[in-house]
């Protein structure tokens, strides 16, 4: 039974010799490969969900009103960040292929145009947003008794996501190049930052003011504002072969980058819709029963957002080594590193 278990989990299983097309390293070898992207990227999902029950904590004190401030703003905050997290899934699957093919010119490229294009979405969008907190609440399920202190909350959050949009952009580029200890150590740092600004501006703290809610959202705004200059740094360093925004690759759009990006990431844009209808839906539903249901609802939804990461993290080296091996024209590989992914899971 053991030896049967042990042989699923071995590559001469998961890709017999007649279906491979060249050398295929040993079973230790490519699990070793395809961890060494997926633990970053989950200790990073990890850490950021540590954090956000630090965060609870610190918010909760203040009562069930505090909490349902800060949890009504949740599902708008995805709604809002649905283009960029389906742009993100393109530009991981395009950079990695292109990084598997060698192609240093094309692969900065879509890094500077998907910078560019966020830009030009995110902007209005954000600045609109803005602008209407309030109606975004209301329609949400907020209600009378913390609306006031939930839009206050909410506008910090929404410049955030200028920041949050940029990270996550960056980020995809750095997975689809395999990079994902950078993005690990950022979002450590900007983490970090977040939970000791918490402390600080929650509940003032020496001279700092006491802010309440409000002071969760501006930490928030500066760990996220931090977390994006920290990617920025990355790839602003001079790479000849690496990802960087000093490589003389054009910024300018091209239409094979924007069609690769619309066939790749408009399906995936479809189908993160669907499933945040339903998360809307659902978070409406349990606001209409109050403040102390949305608030226990806030604080379960976090929780099980834990498990989500490690699922996240598995996805994300799925995603760059079965582009960088379709690049090296190994789908088999590809294959091989799909199934050890599911194995993993």
């Amino acid at each position: 039974m053991i030896e049967r278990f042990k042989r699923w989990f071995s590559v001469d299983f998961m890709l017999p010799v007649n279906d491979r097309l060249g050398p295929v390293g040993t079973t230790r070898e490519l699990y070793s490969k395809y961890l060494k992207i997926a633990w970053p990227a989950t200790l990073q999902g990890l850490m950021l969900q540590v954090m956000t029950a630090i965060d609870l904590a610190m918010v909760g004190a203040l009562g069930a009103s505090a909490l349902a401030s800060v949890g009504i703003m949740g599902q708008p905050e995805m709604v809002i960040l649905l283009v960029c997290r389906a742009l993100s899934i393109a530009i991981t699957a395009i950079i990695a292929r292109r990084h598997g093919e060698g192609d240093i010119d094309g692969m900065n490229a879509v890094l500077k145009q998907s910078i560019l294009l966020n830009f030009l979405i995110y902007i209005p969008l954000l600045l609109l947003s803005f602008l209407n907190v309030e109606p975004i609440l209301r329609f949400t399920g907020a209600e009378d008794s913390y609306i006031e202190t939930a839009v206050w909350y909410g506008r910090f959050i929404v410049i955030s996501l200028l920041f949050q949009s940029f990270s996550q952009v960056v980020g995809a580029a750095l997975i689809g190049y395999g990079n994902t200890k950078v993005i690990f150590k950022a979002n450590v740092v900007g983490n970090i930052l977040n939970t000791i600004l918490n402390f600080f501006l929650i509940y003032g703290i020496g001279f700092f003011p006491e802010l309440g809610v409000m002071g969760a959202g501006v930490s928030t705004m500066i760990s996220s504002a931090v977390i994006a200059l920290l990617l920025l740094r990355t790839i602003s360093q001079s790479m000849p072969d690496g990802l960087t925004l000093l490589h003389p690759s054009k910024w300018r759009f091209e239409r094979t980058v924007l069609h690769t990006m619309y066939y790749v990431g408009g399906s995936s844009l479809g189908e993160q819709f669907f499933e945040r209808f339903g998360m809307y839906t659902y978070t409406m539903i349990v606001a209409s029963l109050g403040a102390v249901p949305l608030a226990a609802h806030y604080v379960c939804m976090n929780l099980m957002d834990i498990f989500y990461y490690f699922a996240m993290g598995l996805g994300f080296a799925g995603a760059s080594h079965t582009g960088q091996s379709l690049g090296h024209k190994r789908p088999d590989i590809a294959r091989a590193y799909a199934s050890i992914g599911a194995r993993i899971g």
